[in-house]
């Protein structure tokens, strides 16, 4: 099985943090981001991995030739040179050559995580699940998720009545479902949107193909979009980490 993660982005609601490095490489609890989403793969026998880089792509490179521990593993990359105007779908088209062809872990570069989350998506019995918190206090800047028993009915960036948790940026798609995100994000590109967010393309996907919530509530992790979800985050990690 293969990952992805999309890494091009600047990371700017987290202000001067990353003024000298990109957003997967910010250290919490003394380890960067990306390191634990790295080992978490290796863990479970996860070697093949895309990057999608853009700001700063130099220092990623930089950081995975320093480990020793990812010799072994096997990274492509695809370049998204229009980090700085243009959205996660469109580093998602960028590398639309690198996936598709084989079920995929999916992920976000801003979400620490520990070998049991991964493991967790990997041994889904779903062709398409994505981790959904369902703890958490939801407010309208999650993606909030409707569900019908276990299959997710409605995914959207609102407060969406009678939504059940957070969906998060972690998944296992299928060929079927990574052929429906193309097409859509294709259309967004060929009319010049570059916009779009890739979970815009998930909301789409679940549409056409079933998608399943993989219940993460007992597991450590934390997604990062500004400061003071990395303060909670470095907080819950120094408490809770396996």
């Amino acid at each position: 099985m293969k990952a992805l993660i999309l890494a091009a982005g600047i990371g700017s609601r987290l202000g001067a943090i990353t003024t000298d490095f990109p957003k997967c490489l910010v250290p919490i609890c003394g380890k960067p981001i990306l390191e634990y989403q790295l080992d978490a793969l290796l863990a479970n026998g996860i070697t093949d991995v895309a990057l999608v880089l853009g700001y700063k792509k130099e220092k990623i490179l930089a950081f995975l030739e320093s480990k020793e521990k990812y010799r072994m593993m096997n990274f492509t990359f695809a370049l998204n040179p229009e980090y700085a105007t243009t959205n996660s779908s469109y580093s998602y088209w960028q590398a639309r050559s690198l996936i598709g062809s084989e079920p995929y872990i999916h992920l976000n570069c801003d979400i620490v995580l520990f070998p049991s989350l991964i493991k967790r998506l990997k041994e889904s019995p779903f062709d398409n699940a994505i981790l959904v918190d369902r703890k958490v206090k939801l407010d309208a800047s999650m993606e909030q998720v409707i569900l019908d028993g276990d299959r997710v009915v409605k995914m959207d960036k609102a407060n969406l009545p009678g939504a059940m948790g957070r969906g998060s940026g972690m998944a296992k798609l299928s060929p079927a479902a990574v052929a429906v995100m193309k097409e859509r994000v294709e259309g967004f590109v060929r009319n010049g949107d570059k916009n779009q967010h890739c979970h815009g393309l998930m909301r789409y996907a679940l549409t056409k193909v079933p998608f399943y919530a993989l219940d993460a509530s007992d597991l450590v992790f934390r997604e990062i979009n500004n400061k003071e979800e990395l303060k909670e985050a470095e907080e819950t990690i120094r408490r809770q980490a396996p």
